[in-house]
Parts: C-alpha cells; sequence; structure tokens
C-alpha cells in the first residue's frame, strides 16, 4: 500500500470543515483551533503541484512558485515531516525518492488547506463570535 500511517492532510480539511459546522463545544473550539494551527505550522511556501503535458504525457510536478502555498498528503506521525509511500509499501521521505509511477499516479500535495485558514476559518470565528 502506499497510503503510510500518517496525519492525511485532505482527510483533515473535510474533517476540521465538518466540525465547523456542529454547534460549539469547548472539545469541537478546541479541535478546530488546533487544526487551523497545525496547518499554519506545517504549510510548504513557495511551491506548487500541478499536472502539466511533458513528453504528450500527463504527469505531476512539484515546482517553485513564489507566492504558492501547498501541503503534504502525508506528515509523519512523529515528526511532522512530509512522508511518502512506494507501490512497494516502502515508506520515502523525498517525493524524488519515489518511483516515477507514484509521483505521476497520485496526488502527493494538496492547496486546499489554504482555504481552510484564509476563508473558512475566519468565517468560522465571526459566525461563532470568537476571536483568534
Amino acid at each position: 500500500a502506499f497510503e503510510p500511517v500518517s496525519l492525511a492532510t485532505g482527510e483533515s480539511v473535510g474533517i476540521t470543515k465538518f466540525l465547523m459546522m456542529q454547534p460549539v463545544t469547548p472539545e469541537i473550539e478546541k479541535s478546530i483551533r488546533s487544526a487551523v494551527k497545525w496547518f499554519k505550522e506545517n504549510k510548504i511556501e513557495g511551491y506548487s503541484y500541478k499536472v502539466k503535458e511533458v513528453n504528450g504525457k500527463r504527469v505531476r510536478v512539484l515546482e517553485e512558485t513564489k507566492g504558492s502555498v501547498i501541503w503534504a498528503r502525508f506528515y509523519d506521525l512523529h515528526t511532522n515531516k512530509p512522508i511518502f509511500g512506494d507501490r512497494d509499501g516502502s515508506v520515502k521521505l523525498n517525493y524524488s525518492d519515489i518511483s516515477e509511477e507514484r509521483r505521476s499516479g497520485y496526488s502527493w500535495y494538496i492547496d486546499f488547506a489554504d482555504k481552510l485558514i484564509e476563508k473558512d476559518y475566519p468565517k468560522w470565528l465571526t459566525s461563532n463570535k470568537l476571536s483568534d
């Protein structure tokens, strides 16, 4: 399996948004604030992850892009560093170390946590009369 045991950012964004739709309790408020704090602390600035045409093939490319923010799809549970799983079940610490098939066949980075931080979270704070 190429989805290692990890902090999974895509699912975490979805869970955080789900919690924002629930009545606010101290536990829910703490969970949302903690999630947003984690996303802010673990963003990867200056890179984008795009699908491009290369030699007639669609490939996913991680490239430096000034002003962009992304998050790795998976983070190590203990170090909060990005990790990548290959088809053989091995876990890699660098995107460039996974097989070409996995680099092109899976979304290893996301950018939709940015909307959570920049739009959804402030809106949630305001609608619940909370301060940051």
